[in-house]
């Protein structure tokens, strides 16, 4: 079973994002009911890197400039927020 999560699941947001922390506990509990049930497999998938990944509102957060087009400037120009991504898939 595919589950979309966001990196701010795991309670990393820092001063300046909109992100409400404490879905992690969820995602655990998810996981528990999966392996009591049986016959699935959980892929976390991960969507919404911090500083956009894309720069698309399904990112998390719509950096695209006035002409609508889209900016990974704030994740893959941000050594920092690609280092926050890593740990939180690691």
């Amino acid at each position: 079973m595919r589950v979309p999560l966001s990196y701010w699941i795991r309670g990393d947001v820092r001063p300046g994002e909109p992100w409400i922390p404490g879905g992690w506990k969820y995602f655990v509990r998810f996981a528990k009911w999966v392996k009591e049930i049986g016959g699935m497999h959980i892929w976390a998938d991960l969507h919404g890197a911090p500083g956009s990944e894309n720069g698309f509102d399904n990112s998390g957060q719509y950096l695209g400039g006035s002409d609508g087009g889209s900016t990974c400037d704030g994740w893959s120009k941000n050594p920092a927020n690609v280092e926050r991504t890593v740990e939180i898939l690691t």
